[in-house]
């Protein structure tokens, strides 16, 4: 899984896949885990073009968060809001913001506080949706607040997230 992860964080869809379904094959592993495998398969089919396969295991991770036992998800463990946001973010690699936009707003009305960090993450990503589907002042407005986030829980990878975001309103 984190093989697959990092092949994400380099857009390699056709390495990602692999180590997914290679994780996914894995038997006895946890509802959890399988959630979280399925979340990286869908990234890799959406970094690949491959809409049907990606939502298919979009499905297949919210699936395994209704099938696991009712206690408290451990810490890290997959939410309806983090699924919500990897959803998202399948979309806006598809170039469908219009779609990812939504998803973005729905995982952040319900992130939790206590992981305020991730939020001003999602928070760049929606902005970098905004400027996608072209609002370009809601991009800056969210882009801001993210920015705020991104300063005081010294995120490094949201900060990143709003380089790119400056690029594309730059070049827009």
């Amino acid at each position: 899984m984190r093989q697959c992860q990092w092949a994400v964080q380099e857009l390699d869809g056709r390495r990602a896949v692999a180590f997914a379904q290679e994780a996914l094959g894995v038997p006895g592993t946890s509802e959890q885990t399988r959630a979280r495998c399925a979340l990286r398969a869908a990234h890799g089919y959406a970094l690949a073009g491959d809409a049907v396969a990606c939502e298919r295991h979009l499905a297949d991770a919210y699936a395994a968060l209704w099938s696991g036992p009712a206690s408290a998800a451990p810490p890290g463990a997959a939410t309806p809001s983090i699924v919500r946001a990897n959803e998202a973010r399948c979309w806006a690699w598809m170039q469908q913001p219009h779609k990812a936009i939504p998803l973005y707003e729905d995982a952040l009305r319900e992130w939790p506080r206590d992981q305020m960090r991730d939020g001003g993450l999602q928070r760049a990503r929606l902005a970098r949706a905004c400027a996608s589907a072209g609002e370009r002042d809601r991009a800056r407005a969210e882009g801001r607040k993210a920015l705020a986030i991104a300063r005081s829980t010294k995120s490094s990878v949201a900060a990143r997230e709003l380089k790119r975001l400056g690029v594309e309103l730059r070049a827009a």
